[in-house]
């Protein structure tokens, strides 16, 4: 009697094994490699929103981002739900960045001037980079402010309270005042950086002169000239395209 021959066995196909071939064998993919090109992506398309961003500002899209990394619209979706979630991406790294900046300014061994030297290269982190101020603006949301005040605020805290110990920081000085300097430094560059890019720093000097505890020498210098009435005609042709 012919028994008849059984089929081969399907070779199974589980989380590890890729598509099947046209000759019934199932190809591996290779998942390291897969992930890393997917890193790569990512570091690809935040790179590339970095480079819109400081010079179109943020009205760029998740598209243009795509286009301008180098990869494919769908790449990018993969990634990113829309651009909100690239530019909350691009503000994680900058609230990293600040709280390293000022992290390192509480190991400083004079605590005042440490303070002071940690808002000078704020300063100078936000006039260099459009991105950064852009990305701060989208803090607009309750949840996006809750999490900036869990990295930063701690940090303030120990930042200026040991300043304040030296007796060369004002009392009232509080943590809440960093924020603020910091969004002043970053309107003034707005506005200013085509122009005039230095001119924050005369501001930030008459900024943080004021909130010296009176009796505390040496004053600081201000170290940057006023605008002249050409540059400040050109400063203010900037504010209505800028809004």
């Amino acid at each position: 009697m012919n028994v008849p021959q059984s089929a081969p066995a399907r070779p199974s196909v589980g989380p590890a094994a890729g598509p099947m071939r046209k000759d019934g064998s199932v190809s591996t993919p290779p998942d390291r490699p897969l992930r890393k090109d997917a890193a790569r992506n990512r570091d690809l398309l935040l790179a590339a929103a970095n480079e819109l961003i400081a010079t179109r500002g943020t009205d760029v899209t998740l598209n243009d981002i795509a286009h301008h990394a180098g990869v494919g619209v769908g790449t990018a979706y993969r990634h990113f739900t829309d651009k909100h979630e690239v530019l909350q991406a691009l503000l994680d790294q900058r609230i990293d960045q600040v709280k390293a900046i000022m992290t390192e300014a509480t190991q400083a061994d004079d605590a005042y001037e440490g303070l002071r030297g940690c808002i000078i290269k704020v300063g100078e982190l936000q006039a260099a980079d459009r991105g950064m101020r852009q990305a701060i603006s989208i803090a607009q949301g309750p949840d996006e402010r809750a999490a900036v005040r869990e990295r930063l605020i701690p940090i303030a805290t120990v930042l200026v309270e040991r300043a304040k110990a030296t007796g060369r920081l004002r009392p009232e000085f509080q943590q809440g005042d960093l924020p603020m300097i910091f969004w002043t430094i970053g309107a003034i560059s707005e506005y200013t950086v085509e122009v005039a890019p230095n001119l924050w720093r005369r501001y930030l000097d008459v900024l943080l002169d004021g909130f010296a505890a009176p009796g505390t020498e040496p004053r600081q210098p201000i170290t940057v000239e006023p605008p002249d009435l050409d540059q400040l005609d050109a400063i203010m042709q900037t504010w209505p395209s800028k809004r």
